[in-house]
Parts: C-alpha cells; structure tokens; sequence
C-alpha cells in the first residue's frame, strides 16, 4: 500500500496551492521520503524515492542550464518527482526542463513562495510516517488471522476488495473458509485511509 506522490497531491495540493507543471504520466511513483535540494552535485546524497523540493537559492550566478541539469541528476537517482518553488531565485520553469520532464514521465510540481516548505515537508513526512504505520497495521491484523484457526474471513479493504454490502464501485473477490487473505490486484487508491482492513466473523 506504498504512498505514490498522486495521492499526496490530491490529498494536499489545495494546502500548499501545488500545481503539476509536467510529467503526470509518472504521478504513480512511490514517495518514500522529501528532502531539499539545492545542487546539482548534491545529488548523490539521496537514495531514490525521495520528492525533491528546490528553491534555487544556490545559484547565486544564474546559469540558465542548472535546473534542467538538476533535473537530469536526480532523474538518474530515481527521485520520485521534483516541487519548485517559485520565488527570487526561480521566476519561472524553463521550457526545456518542463519538456525534458514531459519526455521521461518524470514529475514537475510548483509552489509558490508564500508556501512555507517546512510546512509541507512536515506534513508529508507525517503521512508517509502515517502510511507505514496503516501498513504494519494492517500486516499485523493479517497475521492474526492467519494464526488464530477460527474460520473468521479476513477482506482487505482496497479497491476491489469489498463485501456487497458495502455501497461503492468495486467487485467483491472471493475468500476460502479457511481464512486465506486474498490481495487486490490494483495499487493503493483507497477512499479512506482509516480503514484498510476490516475482519467479518465466520
């Protein structure tokens, strides 16, 4: 049940005024973590999987090519997206970078200066604190089940996933009377993050 960055978006870009620029074909990717960065040579020091965010204020001598260059560095380390903050030292996205980034699949978001990056670094941080916590849950609650023998039925609650008897778009897929918990085959999309797995007695 990773956390991709279109989840985060949908769930926050009215917060923070965050607008995708280019490279949605790649909103699916996972976001591990968010991290600042403001060199292009610093680029070695994320792991992939993080949502970059750059305010530029490095480049004190401007050189037109230093973002689309960044770009391309953080690309190589599997970074999941980039977020721009628009302000004194990025005026605006070159073309070449929002092309570049549209060419890959690779994420280009933009906030504005007024939004305060620790705000949304921390928030993100939290949910992605929060997603992992659901999934231990949730694997802990699986494994319950799986030990305790009494017949109970076990449906996990993602897309796909569940019973008639609740009102939403979405198959029912079957489960074995002896408990076996089936996954979905669709990524994460849940309506509701506080509940992911829900237990009906044999």
């Amino acid at each position: 049940m990773a956390l991709t960055l279109h989840r985060l978006y949908e769930n926050t870009w009215y917060l923070y005024e965050m607008n995708i620029i280019a490279g949605r074909k790649g909103m699916d990717n996972i976001v591990q973590w968010v991290h600042t960065l403001e060199d292009v040579e610093t680029g070695e020091f994320i792991h992939g999987g993080e949502l970059i965010f750059t305010t530029g204020i490095a480049q004190k001598e401007q050189d037109p090519h230093w973002l689309i260059n960044f770009a391309k560095e953080i690309y190589s380390r599997e970074a999941s997206g980039i977020v721009v903050n628009i302000g004194p030292y990025i005026r605006e996205i070159p073309q070449e970078v929002i092309d570049y980034c549209d060419e890959i699949g690779f994420p280009l978001l933009q906030i504005p200066w007024k939004t305060r990056i620790v705000d949304i670094t921390r928030d993100f941080c939290n949910r992605i604190f929060e997603d992992e916590k659901l999934e231990e849950d949730v694997s802990s609650g699986r494994s319950g089940v799986l030990q305790s023998g009494t017949g109970t039925k076990a449906v996990s609650y993602r897309r796909n996933v569940l019973p008639d008897r609740y009102p939403n778009p979405v198959r029912r897929r079957g489960y074995s009377e002896n408990a076996h918990v089936e996954e979905a085959d669709a990524q994460e999309d849940f309506q509701d993050q506080r509940k992911v797995c829900m237990l009906f007695p044999g």
